[in-house]
């Protein structure tokens, strides 16, 4: 091999080697701009995923304010039941005693009626056919297992 042959062996070498490195610079890039894309889409949809969890958890925290809100509801509307429920508990017992209070009247009258009737009846000389005594004690036994 000649100088010549060497050199022009060479300056083709040369031309090879620069084409591969230019060749290899241009699969780099590539390669680089697919990677940009790749990771420009992959951004995307991080952000997309972001997106929907911050809408799921201001949705979440709605939800969250909503139920606490019925609790809350829930709790202030039991309190008033309760509380009316025992207002009428009491207004049902007042109402039991009233009509306790105007029975035993009733009952006080009628024995009076029944005896000032008896004594009527006695004093035309007639029997009656009961007898007195044991009429009030029948009242006062009815009178003590009410109060029982």
């Amino acid at each position: 091999m000649t100088v010549g042959e060497a050199v022009t062996l060479i300056g083709a070498l040369a031309i090879l080697i620069g084409a591969l490195s230019t060749y290899r610079s241009a699969m780099r890039k590539a390669d680089i701009d697919a990677l940009q894309r790749r990771m420009l889409e992959a951004e995307k949809r991080q952000a997309q995923a972001d997106e929907r969890a911050a809408s799921y958890e201001h949705r979440a925290n709605e939800y969250r304010t909503d139920v606490i809100q019925l609790g809350e509801e829930l709790a202030k509307e039991r309190c008033e039941n309760k509380k009316r429920l025992e207002e009428l508990k009491q207004a049902s017992e007042q109402q039991i005693d009233d009509l306790k209070r105007q029975s035993q009247i009733t009952i006080n009258k009628l024995v009076v009626i029944i005896e000032s009737m008896w004594k009527q009846l006695k004093a035309a000389g007639l029997e009656p056919d009961f007898d007195l005594e044991d009429l009030k004690k029948m009242y006062v036994v009815e009178k003590a297992e009410e109060v029982a």
